[in-house]
């Protein structure tokens, strides 16, 4: 087993709740190895002239630097985990501590553009207004490595940034993975349509997080998790979203809160599984449903566990979940 990290490019239940205060418009819609025994070993990565003179600061123009990229295991099936709002690639610690890492999965992990861990520079707040703009640093990401057929495990919003990546380039992906995923999270009367969300409710979590995100956080975070606040999976998400510049925090909620993708299901090849929990207070049940009758062949899993981050607070029962479904039939 090997590790091998691209050095960083840093230098460094309502929906009412969530306001407490404790690029392109291509397809778009309307508004069992334990990780941490791993032997690691560095990648040498061209620096751009740009980051060396700046002490790293700059954009850089190499994607597997930029995006922290992280090659783990050598097993046959290539699984790339794509992390959702307000964490990072460490999200899945917990997972890859259950992940046979030897035999079964080689693990590529990556941090999405606006991620605390990623260089601030490199966001460009018109480009990363559409989930097209993640769809093609995956892409960029899975070319640099040569990667082709990968299982792709998409928490939050990143399940929709690997379904549009599946869309652009079909041939990158065997199975995707979309765990707590929503196409869109509004409401739609008109339709029957149920996404979790009013648009009264979006003004006034993004006015929360424009008045005081530090508040914000404090409410969002165990209701997200599903936990007390005293949790230490509260606290954990609680910190790595603080270290989110709260700008582009955002920026990045309100690229995922007012897309709509629900157009595109239909569109998709890749065969998909569907992973959710029992009550998740950003994703309804009713929207897995959605998804799994809207994507052509479609399956759906509800994991026996509550809250929005599984992955965090009941890592095994989201590695058996990767592990039964990686190995299904394509």
């Amino acid at each position: 087993m090997s590790t091998s990290t691209f050095p960083s490019a840093s230098t460094s239940s309502s929906s009412s709740s969530l306001t407490s205060s404790s690029a392109s418009s291509r397809m778009e819609g309307p508004t069992t190895t334990n990780a941490s025994s791993l032997t690691a070993t560095t990648m040498k990565v061209a620096t751009s002239p740009a980051a060396a003179a700046t002490g790293g600061d700059a954009v850089c123009d190499c994607p597997l630097r930029r995006h922290n990229v992280r090659v783990i295991g050598t097993g046959k099936t290539t699984l790339l985990l794509s992390h959702g709002f307000g964490t990072n690639q460490k999200i899945w610690d917990g997972v890859l501590a259950h992940l046979d890492l030897q035999h079964t999965f080689r693990v590529v992990l990556w941090d999405l553009m606006g991620a605390f861990s990623t260089t601030p520079a490199s966001y460009d707040f018109q480009r990363y207004a559409s989930l097209f703009s993640h769809a093609d640093d995956l892409l960029e990401v899975l070319d640099e490595l040569a990667v082709d057929g990968a299982v792709c495990v998409g928490h939050s919003v990143s399940g929709m940034v690997t379904l549009l990546a599946s869309l652009e380039k079909p041939s990158a992906f065997t199975r995707l993975l979309l765990l707590g995923s929503s196409p869109r999270y509004l409401n739609e009367p008109s339709s029957g349509y149920i996404g979790g969300f009013n648009p009264g409710d979006l003004d006034q979590i993004f006015l929360a997080v424009r008045e005081n995100y530090i508040a914000w956080v404090s409410g969002f975070a165990p209701l997200m998790v599903g936990r007390a606040i005293s949790s230490r999976e509260v606290r954990e998400f609680s910190e790595t979203m603080l270290q989110v510049r709260p700008d582009i925090a955002l920026s990045t909620l309100r690229t995922a809160f007012q897309a709509d993708y629900r157009h595109l299901l239909g569109r998709v090849s890749c065969p998909v599984t569907v992973l959710c929990t029992e009550s998740d207070a950003a994703v309804p049940v009713q929207v897995s449903q959605y998804l799994r009758d809207a994507i052509p062949g479609a399956c759906m899993e509800l994991l026996p566990t509550q809250g929005h981050l599984p992955h965090l607070t009941h890592p095994a029962v989201v590695a058996q979940a990767i592990q039964r479904h990686a190995a299904a039939p394509h």
